[in-house]
């Protein structure tokens, strides 16, 4: 429970608690149009916002549509809604960098990035890339870059983050290429969605913002916690009345389970909702259950 060292590593402060138990900041976004905007927008969007939560570290909060033009934005354990709508609300900016560090040409030049699926004529497999299409000025700042870092990497930055580090093969003139690499089509399509995020046609405008607190509270946490305590003591002396030596054995074992639930909670930074916690208490049961099943059957056997 209290984990190793004095970092207390895989204890259960390493367990993070989820929105309906810690609380958090709700922000509601709108795309700044005067039409509803294209479904592949809006993903490029949401996209968009990922990135920047995770980039700030806001790995357990979530992000949906709601309606045509708004994405709703959840993140556990923020008591600032304004400091959250700064952090992650602007739109991103997407650049074309040089190894040499220079800027070749933004977001705002690309028109579309898609992924793409073609039969590969040397091995005779399918090969998925990633196509970009440039506009016109696009067109001529990108032949230009193709030129300059021929057989050198041109890096595609999303804000700070290195998104995509393509080596420039041939000069292109026509306005599109295509970014290769051992993609999978998930993969593919994260990258166009990142890709189209730098380059969105609209603002999105926090029309709405604000911090609330755990529908639960600590309060009811802990009680909750002596409740699953209590209740886990009533089994364990349940079992050595009933079974003894037998029922020592699931004790000790039933210890053993809760534990290492516990250590693989923290070791993967799960978070830990009202539903989570009526799993592990069910979990628990059904261990028992099937201890006093196996002790009942060896009794009439």
């Amino acid at each position: 429970y209290y984990g190793a060292g004095e970092d207390k590593k895989l204890g259960a402060e390493g367990i993070k608690l989820g929105l309906d138990l810690k609380g958090g900041v709700n922000i509601v976004y709108e795309a700044d149009v005067t039409k509803d905007p294209a479904q592949t927008d809006m993903n490029a969007a949401i996209e968009m916002i990922r990135v920047r939560l995770d980039r700030e570290g806001y790995t357990e909060a979530e992000v949906a549509q709601e309606g045509a033009r708004r994405i709703r934005v959840d993140i556990p354990g923020v008591k600032d809604a304004t400091q959250a709508v700064q952090e992650i609300g602007a739109t991103a900016q997407l650049t074309f960098v040089g190894p040499d560090g220079e800027e070749a040409l933004t977001g705002k030049n690309i028109k579309s990035a898609t992924k793409q699926i073609y039969q590969d004529q040397r091995t005779g497999g399918n090969k998925v890339v990633v196509a970009l299409e440039f506009d016109s000025e696009g067109t001529k700042l990108f032949a230009a870059a193709t030129e300059k870092y021929l057989n050198q990497p041109l890096s595609i930055m999303l804000d700070d983050t290195v998104i995509s580090s393509p080596v420039v093969n041939s000069i292109i003139s026509d306005g599109k290429a295509t970014i290769e690499g051992a993609f999978s089509v998930e993969e593919a399509d994260i990258l166009a969605g990142r890709i189209e995020a730098g380059s969105l046609p609209f603002n999105l405008n926090a029309i709405s913002s604000e911090g609330f607190g755990a529908k639960l509270g600590m309060d009811a946490l802990d009680a909750s916690l002596l409740a699953g305590l209590i209740g886990v003591l009533l089994i364990l002396i349940f079992m050595v009345a009933i079974y003894r030596v037998n029922g020592l054995a699931a004790d000790i074992a039933l210890c053993f389970y809760i534990s290492l639930l516990i250590i693989v909670l923290s070791a993967m930074g799960a978070t830990l909702t009202l539903p989570g916690i009526a799993g592990i208490i069910l979990s628990i049961g059904m261990a028992v259950d099937a201890n006093i099943i196996i002790f009942a059957r060896i009794e009439e056997e």
